[in-house]
């Protein structure tokens, strides 16, 4: 087995990655990030722990205990969010969860 095939091997067998620190971008789970959008869902299933597709194929999850990282942005946010056990974080003074459901 030559190096190229072992670590196809090795991608594969790793079929969902779980690391302690997603870093979530607008792309991959649909987030918007506009401030006009919501974003409610989208954060729902990310806090939850379900699985997102890197754009190199692997699949990150986000363990309990692990904090979902978003890019700079404005989430707009209608509901309750549960963090089960997972933190929520962004880019200091350029992330900014919208928490208002009247707009």
């Amino acid at each position: 087995m030559n190096r190229r095939t072992f670590f196809k091997a090795l991608a594969a067998a790793a079929a969902v990655v779980a690391l302690p620190t997603a870093w979530i971008t607008r792309k991959y789970r649909k987030l918007h990030g506009d401030g006009v959008t919501d974003d409610t869902e989208a954060l729902h299933a990310l806090l939850q722990g379900e699985p997102v597709q890197m754009p190199n194929g692997v699949i990150q999850q986000v363990p309990e205990g692990g904090a979902v990282f978003l890019q700079a942005g404005t989430y707009r946010i209608t509901d309750l969010l549960s963090l089960y056990g997972r933190q929520l974080t962004g880019v200091p003074g350029h992330t900014t969860l919208d928490m208002n459901p009247l707009r």
